[in-house]
């Protein structure tokens, strides 16, 4: 067991340590430990490991062609809501701001949500 008087916050005893004691931690390979590294970070502890730069390439380019994709479904506007046919879709009322219009099966209803549930009027 360590000293209680042991320096290195890494090595001291569970109950001696704080939660602003970094832990910095290298993963590598033996004998590399040049190169591009990437950091992670989970709270006070940090891991750093070195990646190879076709990973980042072949990453790039992969977050790119995702970009592209996601770019051209967020132009588009509204939403799309795919619904059986019994089900109730809810909008305000533009000439009544107090009520809401339900529509189910096609037709249209005037009302109110008292105690949880809709009631026409």
């Amino acid at each position: 067991m360590p000293s209680r008087t042991t320096k290195n916050p890494v090595k001291a005893p569970a109950d001696r340590r704080k939660a602003t004691d970094g832990v910095v931690v290298m993963v590598a390979p033996e004998g590399r430990r040049k190169g591009r590294v990437a950091v992670f970070s989970f709270g006070s502890a940090t891991v750093k490991v070195p990646v190879r730069d076709e990973e980042w390439a072949d990453n790039i380019a992969l977050s790119q062609v995702a970009m592209k994709k996601l770019t051209k479904a967020l132009v588009k506007p509204g939403v799309k809501l795919r619904t059986s046919k019994a089900t109730p879709l809810f909008r305000a009322d533009p000439a009544n701001l107090g009520q809401l219009i339900r529509v189910v099966d096609g037709k249209e209803e005037r009302g109110v949500f008292l105690d949880g549930v809709f009631k026409a009027r």
